[in-house]
């Protein structure tokens, strides 16, 4: 039986092939535990151990990018709903609640004062003064 050829690399070329820094390529190779070819000061890797330890992160990454581009569409989808409903998006927290009764929607909504600044809340300096906004039924919740 034929055992098939290693295709080696050095760091650098691995480092030009994936893209990455020098020392990424050397981190993979410690974390991941890569079979070390060549001297100390020549060393050489495994290009098939590379490639698996570059696509374990880029999945990752992938993945990361894609929950990352899901949170905005659905920030724009709400900024929508909130806009149809005559409110601002930035008076609109994060953590806002939302009620939908008979025709009216029940919105949550940061309190500014006269001059456009947001209130603090008397009860929790930590936070701002939320108020209940009813506006009519514009649009369905959209998520």
């Amino acid at each position: 039986m034929i055992k098939p050829r290693l295709r080696l690399a050095d760091t650098a070329a691995i480092a030009s092939l994936f893209r990455v820094a020098p020392g990424t390529v050397r981190y993979w190779a410690s974390v991941d535990r890569w079979t070390p070819y060549g001297t100390r000061r020549h060393r050489q890797w495994n290009l098939l151990e590379a490639q698996a330890s570059y696509d374990q992160r880029h999945t990752q990454e992938a993945k990361q990018m894609d929950t990352d581009t899901a949170m905005v569409a659905r920030r724009e989808k709400l900024c929508e709903f909130i806009r149809a409903h005559g409110l601002d998006p930035n008076d609109i927290p994060e953590d806002f609640d939302v009620e939908l009764d008979g025709g009216n929607w029940h919105i949550e909504r940061l309190v500014r004062n006269e001059g456009g600044d947001l209130v603090l809340n008397p009860e929790n300096p930590d936070q701002f003064k939320r108020e209940i906004v009813t506006v009519p039924y514009a649009a369905p919740w959209p998520l």
